[in-house]
């Protein structure tokens, strides 16, 4: 399985190529059960466990089919699972549009579930002697005080420690909330649902605007640093569409611990890129920090800047690599007047119609190598696919337009690259392929062969 043909083609770059990859196998996982499929997976994976939350599945109860339930499956053996051996985990409180699956996250034996605002709760599964479970008293809710319980859930990130938990609260306001959970000391399956009565857990870090995203959130491996992408549709941007212009909070945690605060305390760097348009006027380039991704160990972060102005809409990735003196020094005062300079930009030297590069990202633990979907939007004419950038021999990333390797979808109209992950541990890489480009087609998920 994963045989693979390599083309090498020169590019721009005289000093560099790209080889590009087409998978001739394709080591999948499918829904396990028949007549069902993914649809809107979210995929992570550690230590060889991959684990897929589907959201939007329909779930019966006691005979009647709840739309948007939800569930998350997980593989223990990764590709290699029997379908015999296929966890399945249903909503401990199975309504409609709970989402239960939303986001999902996974640390060695821990796994980590989001839900929406049918729900509004996060469950946590932790894996015994005996295996994962498949039901858990461990939930993690805000409280009916907790002004960010509306949307609380939809994102979720643990580290790779096992030791912090985060949790994206919306709030769907002019304020949102990253939630932060430390774990207790009898660990994570206490019986402690770390609600308003607990005057210690979680902290709550406070951003000061509009906070419409989900899905969103990363760690650093000891907990020490959260980002979070803050991604709002609520401005016009190119041809008069509403679209995401946003900035990302980096929040880093205190030689005391984590304590409640507000952004203005706390932020140590949060930006919005602003760059010359087309006529050489500053503007924002459309749904920047949709999505992000933070290095396992906290000194690199990745920034999605997936539809930017401009007819062709090529994408990009903004990198930022922390400044010796720490991230502190890429704080701003406010995001709506600053021109972003800290990062690099990754791109494609010769992008095609509307590629949308960088949708989806994903970067290695060490930072060494990052990922980005390069969908195609023109239906059925192009194969998606997902490319890698590794950081150059001397440690320090730069522009670059010339990826080291693109992995092409299977099939003309595949759309290759839907949350796009790397395992935690081992860094094999994992995505998700739709149908001629519509993502609420039935998806598979894979491991691409490098």
């Amino acid at each position: 399985a994963g045989a693979h043909l390599k083309v090498t083609s020169y590019q721009d770059d005289a000093a560099k190529v790209s080889v590009f990859t087409v998978q001739e196998e394709w080591p999948g996982l499918d829904h396990p059960d028949d007549g069902k499929s993914f649809i809107y997976p979210i995929v992570v994976a550690d230590k060889g466990v991959v684990v897929v939350g589907n959201p939007r599945e329909t779930v019966d109860n006691a005979g009647t089919p709840v739309t948007n339930a939800g569930m998350v499956y997980i593989y223990p053996n990764g590709m290699n699972t029997a379908a015999s051996a296929i966890v399945k985990l249903t909503p401990p409180s199975i309504v409609a549009n709970g989402y239960f699956g939303h986001d999902v996250d996974i640390a060695g034996d821990t796994i980590v579930v989001g839900t929406r605002e049918g729900l509004a709760k996060v469950y946590v599964y932790v894996r015994g002697s005996d295996g994962w479970p498949t039901t858990t008293d461990k939930i993690l809710e805000p409280g009916s005080s907790n002004p960010f319980n509306r949307g609380f859930g939809e994102g979720v990130a643990i580290s790779s420690d096992g030791s912090t938990i985060a949790v994206v609260a919306p709030a769907g306001g002019n304020a949102g909330a990253v939630l932060v959970y430390d774990k207790p000391g009898n660990g994570w399956e206490a019986d402690d649902d770390f609600d308003d009565g607990d005057p210690t857990n979680p902290k709550r870090l406070t951003i000061h605007q509009g906070y419409d995203n989900e899905r969103a959130i990363s760690i650093s491996g000891d907990g020490s640093t959260i980002a979070s992408a803050n991604c709002s549709a609520s401005q016009p941007g190119r041809a008069g569409e509403d679209v995401c212009r946003g900035w990302v909070y980096l929040f880093v945690k205190p030689s005391g611990g984590w304590v409640n605060a507000m952004d203005a305390n706390y932020t140590a760097g949060h930006a919005r890129w602003r760059n010359p348009g087309e006529d050489g006027q500053p503007q924002d380039w459309n749904e920047f920090a949709k999505y992000s991704a933070l290095s396992d160990d906290g000194n690199t972060l990745v920034v999605s800047n997936h539809f930017q102005t401009g007819a062709d809409v090529p994408g990009s990735v903004r990198v930022y690599t922390k400044p010796d003196a720490g991230w502190a020094v890429l704080h701003v005062d406010h995001p709506n007047s600053i021109e972003d300079t800290a990062g690099f930009d990754l791109t494609v030297s010769s992008p095609r119609n509307q590629d949308v590069l960088g949708q989806y990202i994903a970067i290695t633990g060490d930072g060494s190598e990052i990922a980005a979907s390069r969908h195609v939007r023109q239906e059925g004419t192009e194969r998606g696919s997902v490319v890698t950038f590794k950081r150059p021999a001397n440690g320090t990333w730069a522009n670059d337009s010339t990826p080291d390797d693109e992995f092409l979808g299977p099939y003309v109209g595949a759309n290759l690259g839907w949350q796009t992950t790397y395992d935690k541990t081992n860094n094999d890489l994992y995505t998700a392929v739709s149908v001629a480009n519509k993502m609420e087609s039935p998806l598979s998920v894979f491991r691409i062969t490098r």
